[in-house]
């Protein structure tokens, strides 16, 4: 292996596409996590089956069934689950190789609205929990922190 080489192995983990590659990778795979549970609360709310480790009277159970869960009889989850994959189509708009600007602008301009929406409803739901409802949900706090991750990650960039 010349030096050249060499130099090239050992810097290519700080390549700038490299590292925004890896930041938009991560991002990604918080919000597919974060859409997979909002889709396990969506079928939750709709089926009414137990949900794994929250027993009646458990903090998920206190939250899942207060009508903070609900906005005019819709689970709350339903806008979450379409606001993440929402966001996932932004990233694979953004992420296109043979995108045109203009396309990649509004990609950009997706991610930005959807990843807003997140955030806003993320600050706003977990205040709910735990002024108002003096629970918290697991399932929902884990699909808030992951999605906002993986907002604030896309907007680094």
């Amino acid at each position: 292996m010349s030096k050249r080489t060499k130099h090239k192995a050992s810097n290519s983990s700080s390549d700038p596409a490299t590292v925004n590659r890896k930041i938009i990778l991560t991002a990604q795979f918080c919000l597919i996590i974060a859409a997979s549970i909002a889709g396990y609360l969506l079928w939750y709310s709709v089926t009414q089956k137990p949900m794994a480790g929250c027993g009646p009277g458990s903090s998920c159970d206190r939250v899942m069934g207060s009508s903070w869960a609900y906005w005019f009889s819709i689970p709350v989850s339903a806008p979450a689950l379409l606001a993440y994959l929402t966001l996932l189509c932004g990233i694979e708009i953004v992420r296109g190789r043979q995108t045109s600007p203009d396309l990649t602008a509004r990609g950009w301009k997706i991610i930005l609205f959807a990843g807003t929406a997140v955030l806003a409803s993320a600050i706003w739901f977990t205040s709910i929990q735990i002024c108002v409802l003096n629970s918290l949900c697991k399932f929902c706090t884990s699909a808030h922190l992951l999605g906002s991750l993986g907002v604030l990650l896309l907007l680094s960039q």
